[in-house]
């Protein structure tokens, strides 16, 4: 019936696989009334491969026989192979009283055998008749705890039982209830349906294993797991059959919160973890890529856990991580591992160090929270620092805005011949266009008016230039001298240029610069900028969408310095795209 519990399993399984040879008689019912119907199963077990006569039958004497029906299966258990032979009688009882049903016989291997007599108990028919089918096949969940924590994975097994192997001979597909307050994860179906006899209150059932699944609670409290369902064909006689719809009864599982000194670093991971890092190089180049991985091995919530994200120095260029799970459900649950992989890329030389990382996760088994720590790892770069780069570069722009700044003021002067610009070069080239001006006839106080303002202004760019480099210290002063409109615009001739070279590294290279050139212009401040915080400063000075295109170019030219690819349609749809960001930006 379905309410039965399962009870005496054990033991009855083990006295029944010891026996060399059983044969039994086993009703669905002992009692009954007039006009019903009842199943009188009579089973041979043996453990060997044995000669088995025809089972002889008694008489039903106060039974009609309604019909006759037989199965047989084999198992093997650690090669020990158990038969199973079932003869099933439908009988209809006529009379009211007690009702025995003697012994059956059966000759194994010449030596007979002798089932149980039976006695039934039949009462007079009611008006309404009463049916069998709830008390013929049931189905029951089990879990395998009844107290968890949340995310802690519990295992919950399906099982449909049956007095009779008829029974289960056909039966629908289970139909998974929806369950809000879990994480439902099938785990294992019984495709080649496997049988088994158990003892439920004293009665012998068949018992089949629908499936099997992992539950993840995902909140506190009592959590109700909701029927399941299946229908089956139950058969009435040799001509008839009923489908009726059998469920499981609704269970409770309690799910109790975490204790409250959970770490800082604590995200909802449960179970039994171990972490790991690895670097693939040490020692690498400038722009040179190295991979780090993180590893999580173990067994717990792996459907649910995130690894916490690594930090480095913002001399490093950082990529999102590619993420590879490799575990898979098990009985007692999630097992395997989680690796994180990020690809970094050095801007600058130098020795760098990437910190530890902390993973926080509670332990059902002992009910306490453990944290684990990676160990930190440093890396040598070869190549210039970003303070080397950074002054060379400071240098290189002041002593070109020098020039241009004497170059224009030259220009000023009025009607003075080309050849008098000689003069700020050497000293001896003055003396010679002296000379050359008096053979000429010039006018000598000419030259002297020209001479001073000469010496004037080397002075006055001498003294300016000296004065840059000290404030070359402070980025805005050299931004507020530098206008970066035609330095941006020459980059992007150059870009041109290289893609009629076919120079694809310098291309690439050179592209990154006028996007940094490009947060310059912006920030007016002259430095390298890292990704993020030239995405901040774009997005506040320009537009969210600027910001997203010059990011987006930005890792379209950093993927392509590792590609394997040269091929120039690809440089040229890069440019184009340089060219239009470019345009926006000097509008």
């Amino acid at each position: 019936m379905k309410k039965k519990k399962l009870i005496f399993w054990l033991l009855f399984v083990g006295a029944w696989v010891s026996a060399q040879v059983s044969f039994t008689a086993v009703p669905d019912k002992s009692s009954a009334k007039i006009g019903e119907r009842i199943q009188l199963s009579f089973i041979l077990t043996t453990t060997n491969n044995v000669d088995i006569s025809q089972i002889t039958f008694p008489g039903f004497s106060g039974f009609q026989m309604l019909g006759r029906n037989s199965s047989e299966s084999i198992r093997e258990i650690n090669g020990k192979i158990t038969r199973h032979y079932m003869e099933t009688v439908v009988l209809m009882p006529q009379h009211h009283g007690r009702i025995t049903v003697q012994p059956a016989s059966v000759s194994v291997n010449g030596k007979r055998y002798y089932t149980n007599p039976v006695n039934f108990n039949i009462q007079k028919a009611d008006t309404k008749k009463q049916s069998s089918d709830e008390t013929m096949v049931f189905m029951d969940i089990s879990l395998a705890k009844d107290r968890v924590f949340p995310n802690q994975t519990v295992n919950a097994e399906v099982r449909l039982f049956a007095r009779t192997f008829d029974a289960l001979r056909r039966r629908s597909e289970i139909e998974v209830p929806g369950m809000s307050d879990f994480q439902v994860v099938q785990i294992s179906k019984n495709t080649e349906r496997d049988f088994e006899q158990v003892v439920i209150n004293r009665e012998v059932f068949i018992s089949e294993k629908i499936a099997e699944f992992q539950l993840t609670p995902k909140s506190t409290g009592d959590l109700v797991i909701p029927p399941f369902k299946l229908r089956v064909a139950v058969p009435l006689d040799f001509f008839e059959e009923k489908i009726i719809a059998v469920s499981t009864d609704t269970k409770i599982l309690k799910v109790i919160d975490f204790p409250d000194n959970a770490p800082r670093t604590f995200t909802g991971a449960v179970g039994d973890f171990k972490f790991n890092t690895n670097l693939d190089k040490k020692t690498l180049g400038v722009n040179e890529s190295l991979d780090f991985e993180i590893e999580l091995t173990g067994e717990g919530n792996f459907s649910s856990i995130n690894l916490p994200k690594i930090q480095v120095p913002k001399e490093i260029e950082l990529y999102p991580p590619k993420t590879r799970n490799a575990f898979q459900a098990t009985s007692s649950g999630e097992k395997g591992k989680i690796v994180n992989k990020y690809v970094m890329v050095p801007q600058y030389g130098g020795e760098f160090e990437i910190p530890s990382i902390e993973f926080s996760f509670f332990n059902p088994k002992t009910e306490n929270f453990q944290t684990i720590q990676s160990k930190s790892a440093k890396i040598l770069v070869l190549g210039d620092t970003r303070a080397d780069i950074t002054a060379n570069e400071i240098e290189a722009k002041s002593d070109s805005t020098a020039k241009n700044s004497i170059q224009k003021t030259i220009d000023l002067i009025p009607d003075i011949p080309k050849e008098i610009t000689s003069i700020f070069k050497k000293e001896e080239a003055v003396k010679e266009k002296l000379a050359e001006s008096n053979e000429k006839g010039t006018p000598w106080w000419y030259l002297l008016a020209i001479i001073p303002l000469a010496v004037l202004s080397y002075w006055f760019f001498s003294q300016r230039k000296k004065s840059q480099k000290v404030l070359g210290r402070d980025p805005n002063h050299i931004t507020q001298v530098f206008d970066y409109k035609p330095i941006i615009r020459h980059d992007l001739t150059e870009l041109k240029n290289m893609i009629q070279l076919n120079n694809r590294d310098e291309f690439l290279n050179r592209s990154q610069k006028l996007l940094n050139n490009a947060v310059v212009f912006v920030n007016k401040e002259q430095r390298h900028y890292e990704v993020i915080e030239a995405r901040k400063i774009l997005s506040v000075k320009k537009s969210d969408g600027f910001a997203d295109r010059w990011e987006r170019l930005y890792n379209r030219i950093q993927l392509q310095k590792y590609a394997n690819t040269n091929e120039e349609t690809e440089l040229t749809d890069l440019y184009q795209s340089l060219q239009q960001l470019i345009k926006e930006l000097l509008k």
